[in-house]
Parts: structure tokens; sequence; C-alpha cells
């Protein structure tokens, strides 16, 4: 028998987990110093967020359960480098009371959880699809954060991780244990032709100056928001070292193959692609597909939704198979043979 005086874990997504971050929020809101006016819950995720109201504007209080102070102070660093470089709204950190952007809290019969306090960033999602002109400039938005990155040195104490090889193994991995429940034998098999070669090229791949820095690494389309038709980008929590192409095809995912399209060519306006751009694209595109079924395939709430995404997403796995371009043509769905 345990005798470890160490709360035992309550699942993040309970209802008693919830209403322990919402106790620890206000413990962040007395060490913040702010005269707030209201508090609301957004989302837990990978982190636990709400909205705060004070006397003057808005900010965005971050409660995260398993990231370190060093890898969110990181973070912050990164974020206050970009501030002085674009001319657009970008999230940032707040110092605390006692002058720190990122601080420890403790939960009553629970871990401890670190907070972080952000400016909020003005901007919703498009009501409807995201249309051309939106995808360019959403482009455009990508090119400029790359390259306000390129000039960044990260100081000695600095820690993110690396987004890369070893990472997409881990997710390749994760994505094989849990596929058998949105995909059948058959098609198992053509995920497992095409993760093999795209582990190869990606171990081979060089890092080279123009290719590979300091990245969003989760710029979705719901981490994408529209103000008066300009993009911002918010949530930089997964920000790491990465290839600017692994960067780029996150929102890309979310895009019919026209809307692609435009937003390359928002890219491209501001920003030179490298050499063979357009297959090492493609490669990540599906890299980034099964790193996300690989983080959703483990909800039983998400099967349906996967299952169904399938004949597309197989349809595109095949045409690569093939040798065939896909990212910006109109793929028949998938069918067995």
């Amino acid at each position: 028998m345990s005798t470890s005086n160490n709360p035992s874990p309550v699942p993040l997504h309970s209802s008693k987990r919830l209403n322990q971050f919402k106790q620890a929020a206000l413990s962040a809101l007395q060490q913040s110093g702010l005269d707030w006016s209201s508090i609301r819950f957004l989302q837990l995720s990978d982190a636990c967020t709400f909205k705060i109201e004070h006397g003057d504007g808005i900010k965005l209080l971050r409660l995260h359960p398993d990231t370190s102070l060093a890898e969110l102070k990181s973070e912050l660093t990164w974020l206050e480098d970009l501030h002085s470089k674009v001319d657009f709204p970008l999230p940032h950190g707040i110092p605390f009371q006692n002058g720190e952007l990122a601080i420890t809290l403790e939960i009553l019969d629970s871990p401890s959880c670190s907070a972080t306090l952000m400016q909020w960033v003005e901007g919703s999602h498009s009501e409807e699809a995201v249309t051309l002109e939106e995808a360019f400039r959403e482009g455009e938005l990508i090119a400029r954060l790359h390259g306000a990155s390129e000039t960044f040195q990260p100081p000695p104490s600095f820690q993110r991780p690396v987004w890369g090889f070893d990472s997409f193994q881990s997710a390749s991995e994760r994505f094989f244990q849990y596929a058998s429940a949105f995909v059948d034998d058959q098609e198992l098999e053509l995920y497992c032709d095409v993760t093999i070669p795209l582990l190869e090229w990606l171990k081979e791949l060089p890092i080279e100056q123009n290719s590979h820095g300091f990245i969003h690494g989760d710029l979705h389309q719901g981490n994408i928001l529209f103000h008066e038709g300009q993009p911002r980008a918010i949530d930089f929590g997964r920000c790491g070292f990465g290839f600017y192409l692994y960067d780029l095809v996150q929102p890309l995912l979310g895009l019919t193959p026209d809307g692609r399209q435009a937003l390359c060519q928002g890219y491209a306006s501001l920003r030179p692609f490298p050499n063979h751009w357009m297959t090492q694209l493609e490669r990540f595109f599906l890299i980034s597909m099964i790193e996300n079924y690989a983080h959703h395939g483990p909800n039983p709430a998400e099967t349906e939704s996967l299952r169904e995404e399938q004949p597309y997403a197989l349809a595109m796995i095949k045409r690569f198979l093939d040798g065939q371009p896909f990212l910006f043509e109109r793929v028949p769905l998938y069918t067995m043979e």
C-alpha cells in the first residue's frame, strides 16, 4: 500500500478537475494585481483558459497542468521578441505582482499547475468557410511570423520542444495504437505504406537556416482569428523548433484545394519557397494529418468524425503513394479496390 501524501490524479476533463481549475483561477487573479470585474471559463484542453475583464481591458488567463515554468517562460520570451518585431497584434505575457510571467499554483487535493496571464487578442473565426482572400492573408501572416522568427536568438536557459523526426515517430506509434477504431485492416496497410517513407525522408531532411527555425507549431484554423479583415495568430502553446513548411501545412488541413493554393500564394508573395517546396509541403501535410489523428484517436467521442474523414484522407495517401500530386487537386474519394 502506498504511503505517499501526493493526491491521486483526477482525470483532466472531469467536473471535479474543472472546479479545481476554477479555484486555481481565482488564486491566480489574487496574484495578478488586476481590478477584475468578471471571469469566464473558455475551454479545457492542454491548458484551461479564462477570459478576464477588468478596468483597463481584457486578459487571457491560462492554467497549465503539464507544462513546466521553464517551458512557459521560454514561450513568453519568444512572444516578447516577436511582439517587438511585427506590426500586428500578438498575445504576449503580462507579469504577475511578483514580476514573474509564469507562476506555480497549489490546487487542493490535486497536483499543482502553472499559470500565465496574456494580453487578449481581439478577433473571431469566420462564420462561413474561409474565403480565398482570407486564405491569402493567412499566408501573408505566416510569412511575416517566419520572417520575424528567423533572427530570434534563444537564451541559454531556453526550453521548448523540437518538432521533427522524433516527435513524428512518437505520434505515428500512437496513431497505430488507436487507428483500429476508425480504419480497417486494408486501410491501415496504406497508413503503414506511407508512414515508413515519411519517417525515412524526415530523418534525412537537412536543417538549414532558411527552412528551419522557431515556429508556432499549431496554426490550425482554430488558432487564426480575423479582426477587420486581418488574420491574427493565437495560442502559441505548442511553439518550438521545426521546419517552416511543417508550420505552414497546419492551416492547410482545414482548407479546400483552392484555399490551400491561395494561402501558399499569400505566403510566397512575402517569402520565397525553398527548392522542391511542393514535394516537401505534401509530405509535411501527410505527417501533420497522421499526427492529428494520433492526437484525437484516443478520444472515443471523436471516433465517428475520424472515421468519416478517412475516404478523403486515404485518397490523398493513395495519390501520394502513386506519385501523383494531391494538395491543390480535387481528389476523388477513396474506395476499396
